[in-house]
């Protein structure tokens, strides 16, 4: 079965990690979309909500769910004020970590209205 990754990216690219903010919610937007394609039982979602984490522990976190096979998408949550921290992200990801069969998706707000701008940058 494929596996697809949803992260919620971490706030800042600070490396402290430190947002000023403390959240108890879970992000019900990879939430929403783990449930529906689990109910179709299409591929098996892991779901990464990375908001408090640093840079360092976001990358980390993800790269331990790399090492499982059959993964086959890692997608993003693209909130405008995370953007950097997104594309920080996929650059740190692709290459020799990420296989070519892999493939990266972004979502959410910023990607749905900056999508010509995401795709001149990362074709």
């Amino acid at each position: 079965m494929k596996k697809l990754i949803l992260v919620y990216p971490p706030h800042s690219a600070d490396p402290s990690g430190l947002y000023g903010q403390d959240r108890d919610w879970y992000p019900l937007g990879i939430a929403a979309i783990a449930a529906y394609i689990g109910k179709l039982n299409i591929c098996e979602v892991v779901c990464l909500d990375l908001f408090n984490k640093t840079m360092p522990e976001a990358l980390l976190a993800i790269k331990e769910e790399l090492i499982e096979d059959g993964v086959n998408y890692v997608g993003f949550t693209l909130m405008t004020e995370q953007r950097h921290v997104v594309f920080d992200l996929i650059d740190d990801l692709t290459g020799p970590l990420i296989s070519q069969d892999i493939r990266i998706i972004v979502g959410g707000p910023h990607a749905s209205i900056m999508y010509d701008q995401i795709l001149e940058v990362y074709p």
